[in-house]
Order: structure tokens, then C-alpha cells, then sequence
């Protein structure tokens, strides 16, 4: 096993901001049930919110602080 696997696997949380890169779709899709093509065409917007002994969310992104309105 990988030491990059061995630290996803003890990770109880997993936050997928996105990326266009297909072996980590088909990683994120896999505990998603979705299929890569699907994680790779998220909305810009969201990430997928992976916590461990629960399904998968999609979840909003917070917006940065400068983009807040005061």
C-alpha cells in the first residue's frame, strides 16, 4: 500500500474541491455512485463532501470573505 493511500484511508473526512484530473474522478466518483464524468462537470460552486460511514453530499463552497456582501 501507498503512503498516499494509507493517509485516505485514515482520513474521516474527505473535501473534493474539484480537479480535471480522470483517476482522481473515477476515485471520488467510485464513493460518490457517480460516474467520473459527472464529478469532472460538478457546478464550479460545490464540492463533494465525503464522510466516512455516511453517502457522499454535494455541498455549497463557502465564498471567500472578500466576496461577502458586508
Amino acid at each position: 500500500m501507498s503512503a498516499a493511500a494509507t493517509i485516505i484511508n485514515n482520513c474521516d473526512h474527505l473535501l473534493y474541491l474539484g480537479a480535471q484530473d480522470q483517476r482522481t474522478a473515477e476515485f471520488i466518483g467510485c464513493r460518490a455512485y457517480r460516474t467520473p464524468e459527472a464529478i469532472l462537470c460538478k457546478p464550479a460552486d460545490k464540492a463533494y463532501l465525503l464522510t466516512s460511514g455516511e453517502k457522499a453530499q454535494l455541498v455549497d463552497k463557502v465564498k471567500l470573505y472578500s466576496t461577502l456582501e458586508p
